[in-house]
């Protein structure tokens, strides 16, 4: 038999206990604060929420104290002391459900008797709506009101029963508050008794919370067992009460099986039960067809109510045509890439494998010579798909590639690098790295990209360096000499490298054609053409008038949105200001959560100090900056403005600690194990870890500062090829399991030049890790959620520990929290975890329930956000998880990292000075569009222009869409918003949405958690 709680109803939008507690709690404390607006303590299964909340009660005196047995009975006989509110409560909160998965199975297993008795507390009707018509065998239910048929029981009988143990929403009776709990029906809880004694019982989604079915338990154990056995399901890290402790204990005294059952929830439990017990036959298709849902569809991109402009973004893109066919051959002693490599060897022959067969490039009668040991099959010539030119990771594409850049290197005189890189031994200047000698050659990077049924060649003017003796030079020299020489090669620059190169490929004709291999008479033919491809950009319209005539090379259209307005506090008035410069916005009006201050409830932020001894000085005196004003901009003149002070910023002071007082923690300053860099670096952690547990234990703090002296940088990252141990993200996922905020400062930030950037980069992390909210984005739309997934795994590719990191936030831009889930089978392509069907609908619930807690309801739009593709497993698995949603989209949102364009001055008709406009989106196909969320704007300040880093020219991003139908403009004007949501920075935006700026990050932290489960995270706790 089955018991089930609340919990087995969460993911179908039933409220667990302690989420109601929660609730009522969230309205007695705004009811108490009246000038607070609803939307501050908005996500209630937050510590950081909790916390405000708990306190305020706290300090009335007359409610019971957190996780007391009490707190159920108190908080809904304060909120609802009248039986029928009760019942309209519950009537209301339960309307609309709808059984998940987890139901219909079970409804599968009660009609095939693995389920005869179902016990419940529950009084949502959900096992009820999940029986379908087919559904044969017999359900009947007994409750307050039909008593009767437990006299009527009979073992034999061809049906079910479903026992309602704290009545039902329909009935009168309620039972639900402290007396009528206690004094629930002797005679349902003697039938309980009875049959677990008697039978096997599973105990889903339920805690142990109610005093007369936990005493049921305890009289049915204190005799022997007679066939009788409790299994007691928990989710990961859920806590057990000392009370199912000790039934166990006497169950096991008394003959009984008594186990504590791991499972991922209700849901999962019962999806792998199901598939259990049907393992073939007409029920398994019964149960996967109840786990399938519709195939997402998605809409094409598409601009409407536009016109067009004159003016133009130049791309590096010119039009290619490719040869349509490769040679190809069975093989079976080929069998790795290694292997294929070894027989190319110096050979003109370009292939690769592909499913037993390898595909290639060559002079026929060259190719069948170097593979003649391998070959098991004839050589033909066989036509290339689509698919072949639009996925890059293809073979087919590669093998053209490789030719097509040896054809170029062999006609104009260039040395390759690699598959895709040539450069020109004849251009070369000096650069120096740390006093090292090095040269750069002139370089050009080629890719092959398919884009509206048109190939390109795209070229990013580059270097390649090497070392005064012509060895390549390292990684770390090259990035630095690159970053030094290309830095500011800004949009002129990078229009006149970019023609230089063209003029060198293609010369002064239109076009030019190369052949690979050289002079073969069967040589496969590469044709290149100018112009590049330009995109045309359109402004809004009403009048669209007579469309204009298309430039030559004129392929795409483009628009640039508006900048995204931030919302701020109250500080001169009750209305809510904007702005979409942060930094003024929080001067001028203060933070978001001003109220919070106003109204008394948060007085100070005060600061905790782990510090190495011998920089209390140093450290002592830094910190004192934070408070004081700093009013020379060192840099970014055109967006930065002068550091006022923390409490001039934020509106609540700053308390920081003097050495001598009990926030101040001092920790030695050398590890004894100094020349073992992994032992040194477990010495630190240790003194830090046990520092930061004894101030949160003896201390009231908000942030604790972790100061990291120069001297501790070598032991900061210790990493080779399969080891990465790293400081800062082992202390990290030490405070995250225990609530604690922290924030490294390093003794090189301390002596940076850029003093005002740093103040308020640090400043604002303080305010952010104190639980405060500085700004939001401005929005109107309250049905959104946008979920961000990221993954974090070991070296070990497929045998470390696989998390997948999903960061949700609201329309606003407000984080609610991080989910870090271990993903039990995750799919390996290209180094890139993906997810089963499975793992898919466990992240999806996941997210559902959490929509749940924090809205007590779904949402009506829900859109995910990805670096990565997604499979049709991971489609199918989170529509189904989420189903029951308006709409559904799936962003995959990834830096481009061939395509450049080039800002177009349309008064000087001429290359304008600065980048393409942040804010620009651009159509890239049906279901891709490119967008600007780095380049330059206008409007910050007095007529000038900033580009944010000021290097170079930015790349877009890519976003591809797999499941969704909003409008473009909606997709970009989201993703450029969410850009100036990560509150880890006081930069204008970051070149990713918060939702996947940290994302992966946190993943790596999250490996290091002692425990993985649904439990979520404060994000605060991570950054």
């Amino acid at each position: 038999m089955l018991l089930l709680g609340a919990g087995a109803s969460a993911s179908s939008g039933v409220p667990t206990a302690s989420q109601c507690i929660w609730e009522w709690k969230r309205e007695i404390y705004l009811s108490g604060n009246p000038s607070l607006p609803p939307s501050l303590p908005l996500d209630i299964t937050l510590p950081s929420v909790q916390e405000k909340i708990q306190s305020w009660l706290d300090h009335q005196g007359s409610f019971p104290p957190a996780e007391s047995e009490l707190e159920y009975v108190h908080y809904i006989e304060h909120c609802y002391p009248k039986s029928e509110d009760r019942t309209t409560y519950f009537r209301k909160r339960l309307s609309g459900v709808v059984p998940q998965s987890g139901y219909l199975l079970l409804a599968m297993l009660q009609n095939a008797n693995v389920f005869q008795w179902i016990w419940t507390t529950n009084f949502d009707g959900l096992i009820r709506q999940a029986r379908k018509p087919e559904l044969t065998r017999p359900l009947k239910e007994i409750g307050l009101d039909s008593l009767q048929r437990l006299c009527g029981v009979q073992e034999i009988e061809h049906c079910s029963y479903l026992v309602a143990l704290h009545g039902d929403y329909r009935y009168d009776l309620l039972r639900n508050t402290s007396a009528e709990t206690q004094r629930l029906n002797q005679e349902l809880c003697d039938a309980l008794v009875t049959r677990v004694r008697q039978q096997p019982v599973v105990v889903v989604g339920y805690g142990g919370r109610d005093q007369s079915i936990m005493q049921a338990f305890e009289d049915s154990v204190k005799e022997r067992a007679a066939g009788g056995a409790i299994y007691w399901c928990t989710v990961p890290n859920e806590k057990v009460s000392s009370r199912v402790i000790a039934l166990f204990e006497l169950a096991k005294t008394n003959g009984y099986e008594a186990h504590l059952v791991e499972i991922d929830g209700f849901d999962d439990f019962m999806v792998r039960l199901a598939r259990f017990i049907f393992r073939s036959g007409t029920e398994a298709v019964e149960v996967e067809r109840t786990l399938s849902t519709s195939i997402p569809e998605r809409s094409a991109f598409s601009f409407s109510g536009y016109r067009a402009d004159e003016d133009w973004i130049k791309s590096n893109g010119y039009p290619v045509e490719l040869p349509r066919e490769l040679y190809q051959f069975e093989t079976k002693r080929l069998t790795t890439w290694k292997e294929l490599r070894q027989v190319i060897a110096e050979s003109p022959v370009i292939a690769g494998l592909i499913r037993g067969k390898v595909l290639a490039l060559g002079d026929a009668e060259t190719i069948t010579k170097v593979f003649a040991n391998h070959m098991s099959s004839k050589l033909e010539k066989v036509p290339l798909g689509w698919s072949d030119f639009v996925w890059k990771d293809s073979v087919a594409r590669s093998i053209l590639l490789e030719a097509l850049q040896r054809s170029l290197a062999g006609r104009l005189n260039l040395e390759r690098k690699g598959k895709a890189t040539l450069w020109d031994r004849n251009q070369a200047q000096i650069a120096n790295y740390f006093g090292q000698r090095c040269r750069a050659f002139k370089a050009i990077n080629l890719s092959l990209n398919f884009c509206g049924n048109s190939q390109f060649l795209n070229l990013v003017p580059t270097l390649h360096i090497v070392n005064d003796n012509g060895t390549e030079a390292s990684k770390d020299a090259a990035k630095d000499i690159k970053r030094q020489l290309l830095g500011r090669q800004w949009n002129q620059q990078y229009d006149q490298a970019l023609d230089s190169w063209c003029d060198r490929l293609l010369g002064e004709k239109e076009a030019q054609t190369f052949e690979y291999p050289p002079g073969a008479p069967d040589a496969f033919a590469f044709r290149i053409a100018t112009p590049p491809a330009l995109a045309r950009v359109m402004i809004r319209a009403k009048n669209l008038g007579a469309p204009l005539s298309r430039k030559s090379g004129e392929r795409f259209d483009a628009i640039v949105l508006p900048e995204s307005q931030l919302i701020f506090g109250t500080a001169r008035g009750p209305h809510r200001p904007k702005d979409i410069h942060p930094l003024r916005g929080l001067i001028n009006d203060g933070p978001y959560d001003l109220e919070l201050t106003q109204s008394g409830i948060c007085r100070e932020v005060r600061l905790g100090v782990v510090c190495p001894r011998g920089y209390e000085r140093a450290l002592q005196g830094y910190l004192d900056k934070l408070v004081a004003a700093h009013e020379h901009v060192e840099s970014k003149q055109e967006y930065l403005v002068g550091y006022p002070g923390f409490q001039q910023v934020f509106r609540i002071p700053l308390r920081v600690p003097r050495q001598n007082d009990r926030e101040w923690r001092a920790i030695p300053e050398t590890p004894e194990s100094h020349s073992n860099r992994v032992a040194a670096q477990r010495e630190i952690t240790a003194w830090i870890t046990r520092a930061i547990d004894t101030l949160a234990g003896s201390a009231s703090v908000d942030v604790t500062i972790v100061f990291i002296p120069k001297a501790w940088q070598p032991y900061e990252v210790v990493e080779d090829e399969t080891l990465r141990l790293d400081l800062h993200d082992y202390v990290k996922a030490h405070c995250a399991q225990k609530a604690i905020r922290s924030q490294f400062l390093r003794e090189t930030t301390l002596n940076k030049s850029l003093q005002c950037e740093v103040l308020w980069w640090l400043a604002q992390a303080v305010y952010v890790k104190s639980q405060r909210t500085p700004f939001v984005l401005d929005t109107d739309d309250p049905d959104t959620i946008f979920i961000g997934i990221g993954y974090g795994f070991t070296r070990q590719e497929k045998g470390g520990v696989v998390l997948g990191c999903s960061h949700i936030y609201d329309a606003a831009g407000q984080g609610l929290r991080y989910q870090v889930s271990r993903i039990q089978n995750p799919v390996w392509r290209n180094e890139n975890p993906y997810l089963t069907k499975d793992d898919a609908i466990r992240v999806g619930y996941q997210a559902r329930q959490l929509f749940y807690q924090t809205y007590q309801k779904l949402p009506r739009r829900v859109v995910i956000h990805k670096r990565t593709p997604f499979l049709k497993s991971e489609r199918d698995g989170l529509a189904q998880s989420l189903n029951g949603l308006a709409e559904l989209e799936m962003l995959t949102i990834e830096h481009e990292d061939a395509w450049r364009f080039l800002a177009y001055d349309k008064f000087n008709k001429c290359t304008n000075m600065f980048p393409v406009k942040r804010n620009t989106v651009m159509i890239y196909g049906n279901h891709e569009c490119l967008l600007w969320v780095h380049g330059s704007i206008k409007g910050l300040s007095a007529n000038r222009t900033y580009y944010q880093g000021k290097s170079r020219i930015p790349a877009p991003l890519k976003i591809i869409r797999f499941a969704g139908h909003s409008p473009i403009e909606r997709i970009a004007t989201e993703i450029l918003g969410l850009s100036k949501m990560d509150w880890n920075t006081c930069d204008l935006y970051t070149q990713m949405p918060a939702t996947l700026e940290s994302s992966a990050a946190i993943a790596r932290v999250g490996q290091l958690l002692s425990h993985f489960g649904p439990e979520t995270y404060d994000y605060r706790l991570f950054i």
